[in-house]
C-alpha cells in the first residue's frame, strides 16, 4: 500500500471523501457568489437612496435657507411699517 500511496494510487473511498469535500466547496463558492452579487444589489440601492436623500437635503436646505431670507424681508416690512404707524400717530 505505501508503494502505491507513493505512486499516486489513491483508494476509490479516499477518493470519493476527496471529491466530495471539493463538491461541497464548490457549492460554498456558489453559495458565497449568490451572497456577494445580492449584497452588491442591496449596497447600489443602498446608495441611490442615499443620493436621493442628499438631493432632498439639499433642497429642504434651500428652502430653509429661503424661509429665513423671506422671514428677514417680512421682519423688516414689519418694522418699517411700525415706525410708519408710529409717526403718524404723533
Amino acid at each position: 500500500m505505501g508503494l502505491m500511496k507513493w505512486l499516486g494510487w489513491v483508494p476509490l473511498s479516499e477518493y470519493n471523501s476527496i471529491a466530495d469535500r471539493q463538491q461541497d466547496l464548490l457549492d460554498t463558492i456558489s453559495r458565497q457568489s449568490d451572497e456577494v452579487a445580492r449584497l452588491k444589489a442591496d449596497l447600489a440601492v443602498t446608495a441611490e437612496h442615499h443620493d436621493e436623500v442628499a438631493v432632498m437635503l439639499n433642497e429642504a436646505m434651500e428652502t430653509a435657507t429661503n424661509a429665513v431670507g423671506f422671514v428677514a424681508i417680512l421682519d423688516a416690512a414689519k418694522k418699517k411699517l411700525e415706525r410708519r404707524l408710529a409717526v403718524e400717530v404723533d
